[in-house]
């Protein structure tokens, strides 16, 4: 969790200002966060309602989105994140 709210940090305040992190470090850090998701989920992904919970979830942020609800983007080559807590559930819930 620290190397994800690093990455955001480095996202907002070092890229602001112009200094160049080398072999895209700065995304790495929040890639290090949906890696470690994805390899301590795989022993809860046999749990009956955790399956439905995620379709769920899944299908509101699809439908919001579609909506307008709300205005998400999130792209690692360019480090655009608007919020730290959608970049985590979104892709969490749609993995």
């Amino acid at each position: 969790m620290a190397a994800y709210m690093a990455g955001h940090l480095d996202a907002v305040y070092v890229t602001a200002a112009s200094f160049y992190v080398p072999w895209d470090l700065d995304v790495s850090l929040i890639a290090l966060m949906y890696l470690a998701f994805g390899y301590y989920r795989r022993k809860y992904i046999s749990n009956s309602w955790l399956l439905p919970l995620a379709a769920l979830s899944s299908l509101l942020f699809l439908v919001a989105f579609h909506l307008g609800l709300f205005d998400y983007h999130l792209d690692t080559k360019y480090l655009v994140y608007a919020n730290p807590i959608l970049d985590l559930a979104i892709p969490v819930s749609l993995s």
